[in-house]
């Protein structure tokens, strides 16, 4: 029997969660989320999501909306129950184990890490667009998806990069400047847009939505539909939809720094989304019906052509400043200046996020302990937001333009959100005892949705992004065994090396021969991937599965029998994604030039991929275990007091009640 004494007085002593501070409260913890939330997405998203969808655009945002509310409400119970720093990135190792744990932790860093580039380009763009000198001294033309889209040149990566060090010192402030700051200036990223849709709507032609499909549309097209019903499923993640969602989570990883966690985690987190999903669709429709085709230079009812308009750039402002009289030229202006603010407010918090998550990937022992060191002064994980910093100026070079990343961002970030679900059923049957301020009804139902929505969007990315994603995700896996596995779980130094090494060089034969995401479809490269060559597909298929299903089979079969629980509870993760990815190429989210016509179309892939997310949903659920992190962590009651409150006598955690699992 566990000795409740032993750990909570061990783990109390000795976790870093002590040092943070807690002073955030319920509106900086919405604040942080609306923050989060309302960032470039809103700028660039309502136009890519008609260019990509047409009017059905309006149903993606609602669609997502709800998928995301899904999510957080999953994620809302947990960290209300147990509140962390770096949360998303903490609980899964809890109850699936060190695999599980580092899969994920690793996937959601990599969305983390890179949204406040996105967010810096997003700001140079708005500057860039300022006159024609200073888009042609910080910009260039570049080529994505076979349409030009507007990329920093060198000069213009020099100005992100001091932009990024800005955010730096405001993190580095501590908590309280960070809180504080955001609120003050989401005040302001929430009444813009509101502004806006009321301004689009006094420019509303409702003739924009009765524009019938062009030659060539797909069959099933209609003028709500004129790029197919499955466009408004493929807009979700790949148009910044997904995307514009995610900053809901910002309330969960700043959790370990809040007041009364217990309380403001689900208020803020779940406000933030029914807010945010109110805002959108209003935009979005007002924005539709605005559309000035002339002005654009666009043929109306040719939706895919504003891909490529005059209005592609900042589409907001010159939506607006297609209206005649003052006021539309004066909120252009200030459209122009919240292209600045806003992206800048989500990057500097996301800064914060990508720093707590590698803070929590280091307190639960994935890398070297220097990366939650706290700081005296600022009670912030300053060593981990330094290096967030550097890594976030890297992506920079390589990826310059804000629609080079969105899809990747929004996609990794759903395969990392489908462990709220699974996580749900685990707490409740080895943690029933703690405190639960906000509790779901019927658990398995809603744990239920929450994966299937994530494993939904995922879905829907495309075969192209999905390839990407996964091979980002092994390239983590291969980390984990050079650096966690011998560790963690034991395994010999020679055969880690030795695995990871086979590792990275099949997933750069994959990588280099496989398909290739580029000009809007996947192009044959070299002989391994041929799109009228089956034998080749079936070759690439079937090493992908060996490396990403295989590989978990050796480690298991290589360490020692106690650490192999640690595998068998993450092996649905590989047979999940590998699935999906299978099931994604014989439907119409497959490769562009599919040798023979699309196997399942649209709804039957998508009805057959929520019957498989449930399945895996299941499998995903039973395969949690008790760890010894979770036992300490029931032990301790839930919630963790700072030095603050250990000082002061304070304390918000109920511990342990007498009540019986649900």
């Amino acid at each position: 029997m566990l000795d409740l004494d032993g750990p909570r007085l061990s783990m109390a002593a000795t976790n870093p969660d002590r040092k943070l501070r807690k002073a955030l409260s319920v509106y900086d913890l919405l604040g942080l989320s609306m923050g989060g939330i309302i960032g470039s997405g809103w700028l660039f998203g309502v136009n890519k999501a008609v260019f990509t969808a047409g009017p059905a655009a309006i149903l993606s945002w609602v669609v997502g909306g709800i998928l995301v509310l899904f999510v957080a409400l999953a994620w809302a119970e947990i960290s209300a129950m147990a509140p962390r720093s770096g949360a998303i990135v903490r609980y899964p190792f809890w109850t699936h184990g060190s695999y599980t744990g580092f899969t994920f932790g690793w996937a959601y860093f990599l969305t983390a890490v890179t949204v406040p580039p996105i967010e810096v380009e997003g700001v140079l763009f708005g500057i860039a667009s300022v006159n024609p000198s200073y888009t042609s001294a910080l910009t260039t033309s570049g080529t994505f998806l076979g349409a030009p889209v507007l990329e920093l040149n060198s000069l213009g990566i020099v100005f992100a990069a001091l932009l990024m060090v800005v955010f730096f010192f405001l993190n580095y402030g501590g908590i309280r400047l960070l809180g504080k700051t955001n609120t003050y200036v989401t005040v302001w990223k929430v009444v813009i847009p509101i502004i806006t849709f009321i301004t689009l709507f006094t420019l509303f032609q409702s003739s924009n939505f009765s524009f019938a499909p062009l030659s060539g549309a797909p069959s099933g097209s209609s003028n709500f539909f004129p790029l197919g019903v499955s466009s408004a499923f493929l807009a979700i993640p790949t148009s910044g939809v997904f995307f514009a969602y995610l900053g809901f989570r910002q309330g969960l990883e700043y959790g370990g720094e809040a007041k009364r966690p217990q309380r403001d985690i689900p208020l803020a987190t779940i406000g933030s989304v029914l807010i945010a999903m109110v805002i959108y669709t209003l935009l979005q429709v007002a924005y539709i019906g605005s559309i000035n085709w002339a002005n654009a230079g666009v043929t109306p009812g040719n939706w895919a052509a504003l891909a490529t308009s005059s209005w592609s750039a900042l589409p907001l402002k010159y939506a607006v400043a297609a209206g005649t009289g003052g006021w539309f030229a004066f909120f252009a202006a200030v459209l122009l200046f919240d292209s600045w603010l806003s992206p800048s407010g989500t990057g500097w918090i996301y800064l914060g996020t990508s720093t707590r998550t590698l803070y929590g990937l280091s307190v639960e022992g994935y890398f070297p302990r220097g990366l939650h060191a706290i700081h005296e002064r600022f009670r912030i994980p300053w060593v981990a937001l330094l290096v967030s910093v550097v890594l976030g100026i890297a992506f920079l070079a390589p990826l310059p333009s804000w629609y080079e990343l969105v899809a990747f961002i929004s996609s990794t970030s759903a395969l990392t959100y489908v462990t709220g679900g699974a996580l749900i059923p685990a707490f409740r049957k080895y943690a029933g005892g703690l405190h639960r301020p906000f509790k779901l009804p019927v658990p398995w139902f809603f744990a239920g949705a929450s994966f299937i929505a994530s494993a939904l969007v995922l879905f829907w990315s495309g075969f192209g992004v999905i390839t990407w994603v996964l091979i980002a995700i092994y390239i983590g896996i291969g980390i984990y065994m050079l650096y966690a596995a011998p560790l963690k779980m034991g395994l010999g130094w020679g055969a880690s090396v030795v695995l990871a090494v086979v590792t990275f060089v099949v997933l750069g034969v994959l990588a280099y021969y496989g398909p290739m995401y580029g000009a809007g479809q996947l192009v044959p490269n070299t002989f391994l991937w041929s799109m009228t060559n089956m034998n080749a597909n079936i070759l690439y298929f079937a090493l992908f599965g060996a490396l990403t299903i295989g590989m978990p089979i050796v480690i298991w079969a290589l360490v020692k029998p106690e650490f192999r629980k640690h595998i068998s509870a993450a092996f649905w993760i590989p047979v999940w994604t590998f699935v999906f990815y299978l099931l994604s190429y014989f439907t119409e989210f497959g490769p562009a030039g599919f040798p023979h016509a699309v196997a399942l179309a649209f709804p039957y892939g998508t009805v057959l991929a929520i019957v498989l997310g449930a399945v895996f949903f299941v499998w995903a659920a039973l395969s949690a275990f008790e760890t010894d992190e979770l036992k300490a962590m029931v032990a301790m009651g839930g919630v963790i007091k700072s030095e603050e409150e250990e000082e002061a006598g304070l304390s918000e955690a109920p511990g342990i009640v007498q009540a019986p699992p649900a």
